[in-house]
């Protein structure tokens, strides 16, 4: 579980659109807005959004050092039609190539870009995170 007291109390749970997750708050209202905007212009593909996680703390997948930002509840995994799209594959969801762009407006990064493709997984930029800061949301 997390330990920092501070991010803890942070915490909540939420129904965010038709997902149910544990995030720090602020970015649960980023990933509203998100899901909002979402459902305005593609209730299809919205209809579809699943998650396979959000809030996990460990480290990254293959790293025995490297903290994941799901540790801090900054990040999340979604699926369509309760399917993950396959990790490291080259190959991208359609609807996870929309839903970047809304992330990307709200100063999420996508993990399509990283050296080894994760494209079911977003999360919350730096910058985003030192602005919620300044903000006196963290």
């Amino acid at each position: 579980g997390m330990t920092n007291e501070r991010l803890k109390s942070l915490l909540e749970e939420r129904t965010v659109g038709p997902i149910k997750v544990t995030m720090l708050r602020p970015a649960l209202e980023s990933l509203q807005r998100v899901l909002d905007r979402l459902k305005e212009s593609d209730p299809d593909i919205y209809a579809k959004v699943g998650t396979a996680g959000a809030l996990c703390v460990r480290n990254i997948r293959g790293s025995s050092t490297s903290i994941s930002n799901h540790s801090w509840g900054t990040a999340i995994d979604l699926t369509l039609e309760g399917q993950l799209d396959g990790f490291a594959d080259g190959g991208t969801q359609f609807g996870l190539l929309i839903l970047a762009e809304y992330f990307n407006d709200e100063g999420w990064f996508w993990g399509a870009a990283y050296n080894r493709e994760d494209s079911m997984h977003f999360e919350v930029g730096e910058e985003t995170l030192r602005a919620w800061k300044a903000e006196g949301k963290l």
